[in-house]
């Protein structure tokens, strides 16, 4: 019975790395390669050939849920693309097998709402993940990734962090980790790092890790998972405690991509 908790929590039953039952979209491609940023930057053909496996089961499997506007295959590939990211070479876990809807709204919402899963959503937010619920996401938030050249604060990659981190069933700021060494060493640096942001944000100093992470742990490894992949280099520069870990989680090391 544990082994079948593990498998249900962990996602092992799905294998990501079978064939597609049809070719991946030659039109969703073209939508990865021009608007997500960081397929181009993977370091490897079959890092881009699993990205376009779980983005098509992300877009095939989940729950797409349009609130005052249209919903069309770019919105579903463009936030597919990023949430796979995070997954890339995470073989081990499931496509957020607790996440059985997305849901986008056109902009910041403030108009409280029923989902299909627990919960209501509203009050002023660009995002929204719920533990076995929805992510919520503002397409306005996700536009200016579509400019290379735009601020690239990524709400798509800092919701589904949350999602990560609730698998192993508590929302503190540690997704699961593979062995008590490893949840040592990351209590440990997520500790000091999280207090130095706290102490940053009370004097006003800006870092690389955004103020809101200041906010509790959760919003913490979400704001840090966003420096990970939007600006490594300056993360692993100024963090690079902070960075290792987190380069070991996610088994990439993007401030050695091109870019």
């Amino acid at each position: 019975m544990l082994g079948a908790l593990v498998d249900w929590l962990f996602g092992k039953d799905e294998r990501r790395t079978d064939e597609l039952p049809e070719p991946f979209p030659a039109d969703w491609r073209r939508i990865l390669d021009g608007d997500v940023l960081h397929y181009r930057m993977l370091p490897r053909d079959e890092d881009r050939a699993q990205l376009e496996r779980d983005v098509y089961w992300l877009v095939r499997q989940k729950t797409w849920t349009p609130i005052d506007l249209e919903i069309d295959d770019r919105k579903r590939v463009v936030i597919a693309g990023y949430a796979a990211l995070l997954l890339n070479r995470r073989l081990d876990l499931g496509v957020y097998p607790r996440t059985r809807e997305i849901i986008v709204r056109p902009t910041s919402y403030n108009e409280a709402y029923k989902s299909h899963g627990p919960g209501v959503v509203g009050a002023n937010r660009l995002g929204e993940a719920w533990y076995r619920g929805p992510v919520v996401l503002a397409w306005s938030a996700i536009r200016p990734l579509l400019d290379r050249h735009a601020d690239r604060h990524n709400v798509i990659i800092h919701e589904f962090a949350h999602k990560l981190d609730f698998l192993d069933g508590s929302t503190d700021g540690t997704p699961p980790l593979e062995s008590r060494v490893d949840l040592l060493e990351w209590a440990r640096v997520f500790t000091a790092e999280f207090d130095a942001l706290v102490a940053a944000a009370d004097n006003g100093t800006r870092t690389v890790l955004d103020k809101y992470g200041a906010t509790n742990t959760a919003e913490f490894f979400a704001v840090a998972t966003e420096a990970f992949f939007c600006f490594p280099r300056r993360l692993q520069r100024e963090h690079g405690a902070l960075y290792d870990c987190l380069r070991d989680f996610f088994r990439h090391d993007p401030a050695t991509w091109p870019g």
